[in-house]
């Protein structure tokens, strides 16, 4: 089972106002070669699968 199914992020205004935030938090503190896309969607990965845990 996907860690997403328990909890599925949602694609509302204020979510993608956040995500957009934190994409330009990790632009100024991450090398220009990293891929700032992968790195987010590995920090959303682990947040799933810590409320997971907790659930």
């Amino acid at each position: 089972m996907d860690q997403r199914d328990a909890y599925t992020l949602e694609k509302d205004t204020l979510t993608h106002q956040k995500r957009e935030a934190i994409k330009r938090q990790l632009q100024l503190i991450c090398e220009k070669e990293d891929n700032i896309d992968e790195i987010l969607n590995a920090l959303e990965t682990y947040c799933l699968i810590v409320l997971n845990t907790i659930k």
